[in-house]
C-alpha cells in the first residue's frame, strides 16, 4: 500500500505539474495495466499462488508494467532537469543540483533491477545439465511404443513427441 500510494501521489503530481508528459504517463500506465491484466486473464491461477523466497509465480507479467513505471520516473526527472536549466546560461562543469535528482533515480532503478533477477529461471538455473536430460529423453523415446514421452515439470505433465527428439538426434550424428 505504501508503494501504491507513493506512486499515485508521484504520478498525480506529474499529471498536474508536467503538461507535456501527460499523454506519455497516461498511455504508459494504461499499457502496463492492460498487459498485466491480459496476462492474469490468460493464467488466472498465478494470481492466487503464494509468493515465496524461491518462486514468484507470474512475475514475467509484471516486468513490462514495472519498466513503464520506471520510464515515467525517468521522464519526470528529465522534465525537472530541463525546466531548471531552461533560460540559464551554462557555466563550465556540472552542478550538484542535477545529481540530487539523478542519484536517487539511479539508486531506485538499480535496486529494482537487482530484485528482478533474484530468482533462478528454468532456462538460467545452473543445476540443470541439458546433456543428460536430452540423453534420457532419447533413451525414453527408443522404448516408447506410442512415440510420445511424458515429462513431469512441477504440477504439470508435458507430452513430448519423439519425432522432435529423434530429429534432434539425427541432426547431431
Amino acid at each position: 500500500m505504501i508503494v501504491a500510494i507513493s506512486l499515485a501521489v508521484a504520478v498525480g503530481a506529474m499529471l498536474v505539474a508536467q503538461p507535456p508528459n501527460r499523454l506519455f504517463v497516461v498511455n504508459a500506465l494504461l499499457a502496463g495495466f492492460f498487459f498485466s491484466m491480459f496476462g492474469t486473464t490468460l493464467t488466472p491461477h498465478l494470481a492466487t499462488q503464494t509468493v515465496s523466497a524461491e518462486n514468484e509465480p507470474g512475475s514475467r507479467y509484471t516486468a513490462l508494467p514495472i519498466f513503464l513505471i520506471e520510464c515515467i520516473a525517468v521522464v519526470a526527472v528529465d522534465y525537472v532537469l530541463r525546466q531548471r536549466t531552461a533560460g540559464v546560461r551554462h557555466r563550465r562543469g556540472a552542478g550538484l543540483r542535477p545529481g540530487w535528482l539523478v542519484y536517487p533515480l539511479v539508486v531506485v532503478l538499480a535496486a529494482n533491477w537487482a530484485a528482478d533477477f533474484r530468482y533462478a529461471g528454468i532456462r538460467s538455473n545452473a543445476s540443470w545439465d541439458w546433456g543428460p536430460i536430452a540423453a534420457e529423453w532419447e533413451h525414453a523415446c527408443e522404448r516408447s511404443r506410442s512415440g510420445v514421452i511424458v515429462e513431469r515439470a512441477g504440477p504439470d505433465d508435458y507430452s513430448l513427441p519423439c519425432y522432435h527428439i529423434a530429429r534432434y538426434r539425427r541432426s547431431r550424428s
